[in-house]
């Protein structure tokens, strides 16, 4: 800011882009968006809730059928190899609920985080992060 320079970083690393002032999410060759990485974040839930086991399309099938019940506790669902990624507000709550409904066999490890710019990328575009690499 000092002496008027700007720095363009072209990343795919979301660790490498959390640094910087302000980012622009291309897709394509487009931008779709452009904005601070907080808020960038804020464009997805306030949690995630990370359900891994040995086959993640039963288990996507599982979370997706309670989301359908369940709309105002899940903002979205998606399917990440043997995983499964919900973005929600309060995912301290719906941890239990999930554990309880879905067969045990099907869920191996449950973790918490909050958004991270990947999970934005992926609300912005509707695709992984590392999809195209």
């Amino acid at each position: 800011d000092e002496h008027g320079i700007s720095i363009l970083v072209a990343t795919h690393r979301p660790d490498e882009a959390e640094r910087c002032d302000r980012i622009a999410v291309i897709n394509h060759g487009r931008v779709e968006t452009i904005d601070t990485p907080e808020n960038l974040r804020r464009k997805v839930s306030d949690e995630v809730v990370i359900l891994a086991g040995p086959d993640g399309g039963e288990l996507f099938k599982h979370v997706e059928a309670m989301g359908e019940k369940n709309t105002e506790q899940m903002a979205s669902v998606r399917q990440d190899g043997n995983e499964v990624h919900i973005e929600c507000s309060e995912g301290h709550q719906l941890i239990p609920v999930l554990v309880q409904s879905i067969p045990r066999e099907l869920v191996k490890t449950v973790s918490l985080r909050q958004p991270s710019l990947a999970d934005v990328f992926f609300k912005v575009t509707g695709q992984d992060l590392w999809e195209d690499l």
